[in-house]
């Protein structure tokens, strides 16, 4: 006969996390794994913790992603009872907000507290019928980078520079969040010898130097059919030199036989003006969501003032959309077949084959 499994006062099934992960959650990209009543593995997602500001407000932040239910556990509410109960203890350990992206609507993650925050996408074509008016010459030209003084690729001894135009750029917004160092170090490859270059999907930064020093930066993505703009930067009055990047970025797509430039934050071009044609919708997936932790704290007036949701890349947990089809995080055995691992091996290093240069900016 099977154990009857106690419930919570929200009908959820009662858990007990992992006792090397019941501690004080300041750690970041923790994985917490939940264990049912006859101590069974069932469940698990990563946490991350960060800070950032909500009008004004600094705030201690739990970021929820890779949520995971074992197949057979399905079903039967693990998963949003692991989420209760981490954010349960999240609130008693001074926590006052959680986010997670979710890749599967609203629905789900409403009925347990969340609620969407307000976010725009944006997407553009590469090619256009006729030039656009303010298209500079030198991206139609043979060699396109060149046409932008001081631009080049970052590295790993720019992550200093990037973190001070990243904090010093668009401080006013009302909702932000504050990577730690250890985010930031994990945006730039390590230089490591005899390391082959970049495959086709990993990240590529850029950056603008003056006399001064860097000026603008941003991160760009391949996916697909499509270059990625996950994010920008620059000091202030570096509008421009965002704009430069931009341009150098519709170039690079065309080179690369991209079709879309797109992003949660393109550039909107210098002093109002209209940089290029743009199209831009409320964000649909995935979909920022936040949950108050602090009787202090509202998401109400966030959304009544449109403040955009954060942009750029995100944390580490928040890499991953909070639900859907997963990697199973759990030992192999438990994840996949012997079988299965080899034949997922096998079509990795076939596409690690067939991937496109990496996009650079020299």
């Amino acid at each position: 006969m099977m154990k009857r499994e106690r419930s919570d006062r929200n009908g959820l099934p009662a858990l007990r996390l992992r006792d090397a992960d019941a501690g004080e959650m300041g750690e970041q990209g923790r994985l917490i794994v939940g264990r049912s009543a006859d101590d069974a593995m069932v469940a698990s997602l990563e946490l991350d913790c960060c800070e950032g500001t909500l009008l004004g407000r600094v705030v201690r932040i739990a970021g929820i992603g890779a949520l995971f239910t074992l197949p057979e556990q399905r079903g039967r509410r693990y998963g949003a009872a692991l989420v209760a109960t981490v954010l349960d203890r999240a609130r008693h350990d001074g926590f006052h907000l959680a986010l997670l992206f979710s890749d599967i609507g609203a629905d789900y993650f409403t009925r347990l507290g969340f609620t969407p925050l307000p976010g725009e996408e944006a997407s553009c074509v590469t090619e256009l019928p006729a030039p656009w008016p303010g298209e500079p010459p030198w991206v139609g030209g043979a060699d396109p980078p060149l046409g932008v003084p001081g631009l080049r690729t970052a590295e790993p001894g720019d992550i200093d520079a990037i973190v001070r135009l990243h904090e010093g750029f668009e401080t006013s917004a009302a909702f932000r969040l504050m990577r730690s160092r250890r985010s930031w170090d994990q945006l730039l490859p390590r230089a490591e010898a005899g390391r082959p270059p970049p495959q086709s999907g990993e990240r590529a930064i850029w950056m603008i130097d003056d006399r001064a020093g860097p000026v603008a930066y941003a991160i760009l993505q391949e996916q697909g059919a499509a270059l990625r703009w996950l994010e920008h930067g620059a000091r202030p009055g570096g509008d421009g030199r965002v704009s430069d990047l931009f341009w150098a970025a519709i170039a690079t797509a065309r080179k690369h036989g991209l079709s879309r430039l797109e992003g949660w934050s393109l550039p909107r071009g210098a002093a109002g003006e209209t940089l290029y044609p743009i199209a831009r919708r409320a964000r649909q997936s995935p979909l920022l969501m936040g949950r108050a932790l602090h009787p202090d704290i509202s998401l109400t007036g966030l959304r009544d003032a449109g403040a955009a949701a954060p942009d750029g890349v995100r944390p580490r947990p928040f890499r991953e959309a909070a639900c859907g089809p997963r990697r199973s995080p759990f030992p192999a055995p438990l994840a996949a077949s012997p079988a299965t691992r080899r034949r997922r091996s096998c079509r990795h290093r076939s596409s690690r084959r067939c991937a496109r240069p990496a996009l650079s900016a020299t």
